[in-house]
C-alpha cells in the first residue's frame, strides 16, 4: 500500500489537495476524447486552481446527499460480508506521478485493498448493476485510478441500495476489480499527456 495523506474527506484541505490533481473520481473526464465538453471543463477546471487558486463547486448534488446519508451503513454492511475490518481514509498519491490521486470509500488493510461503494437511490440501477456482476465500466476509471494511487492488489466495487422508507429492506452486492494493466497503461497515457498540456498552458499563461 502506497502513503497515505491523512485528511478527512469532504474537509476544506481535502478539497484544496484535490484541486491540484488529477482525481479517481474525475479520471473518466482525462479519458474522454480531448473534444468533449466533459474533458475541456475538467481541463479548464484544472487550470483555473492552479491559475486562481479557483475551487471547483463540489457542493453535494442530490445523488451525492444520499450517499453520504447511507455510507457508513454500506460500509458496516460491506465490513460485515468481507469479515474484514474497514478503516476509512484519506487522500493516496500515486508515488510515479504525484499529479494523480485517489480516496476511495474505505481501505481494508489485511487485503490490501481499498472499496469504492456506490450508494443507490435507484433500485433498478442497482440491480442492473447486480445482474451484470461486474463493475459498470462507468466507474472503471475511478476504480483503476485508485488501484494504481492506492498500490492495492485489487479494489472491491459496492453497490448498496436501501429503502430509506424501510432501512431493514436493503441489498448489497460486492465484487473485487482486479488490476487491469492494458486499461492502466490508458490510464497513465491520458494522464501523462493531459498534465503535459496543462503545464503548457499554464507556462503560456492563456
Amino acid at each position: 500500500m502506497n502513503p497515505e495523506t491523512v485528511v478527512e474527506q469532504g474537509s476544506p484541505e481535502w478539497h484544496r489537495l484535490r484541486a491540484r490533481k488529477i482525481t479517481a473520481s474525475e479520471m473518466g473526464c482525462v479519458l474522454a476524447k480531448p473534444t468533449t465538453k466533459r474533458h475541456g471543463t475538467y481541463f479548464m477546471q484544472k487550470f483555473r486552481a492552479f491559475s486562481y487558486g479557483e475551487l471547483p463547486d463540489d457542493s453535494p448534488k442530490p445523488w451525492h446527499q444520499h450517499g453520504l446519508k447511507y455510507e457508513k451503513f454500506a460500509r458496516s454492511m460491506c465490513s460485515l460480508f468481507l469479515n474484514s475490518d474497514i478503516r476509512e481514509c484519506g487522500i493516496f498519491v500515486n508515488p510515479a506521478a504525484d499529479f494523480m490521486s485517489a480516496s476511495p470509500d474505505g481501505v481494508i488493510e489485511n487485503q490490501n485493498s481499498g472499496i469504492e461503494i456506490k450508494c443507490r437511490s435507484s433500485l433498478s440501477a442497482h440491480e442492473k448493476t447486480k445482474y451484470a456482476g461486474k463493475c459498470p465500466p462507468e466507474y472503471m476509471p475511478q476504480v483503476q485510478t485508485q488501484i494504481i494511487c492506492g498500490g492495492f492488489d485489487h479494489v472491491w466495487f459496492a453497490s448498496f441500495y436501501v429503502n430509506p422508507d424501510d432501512p431493514d429492506d436493503n441489498d448489497l452486492f460486492l465484487v473485487k476489480v482486479n488490476p487491469d494493466e492494458k486499461y492502466i497503461e490508458k490510464i497513465y497515457a491520458a494522464s501523462f499527456d493531459f498534465w503535459a498540456k496543462l503545464q503548457t498552458k499554464l507556462e503560456n499563461g492563456k
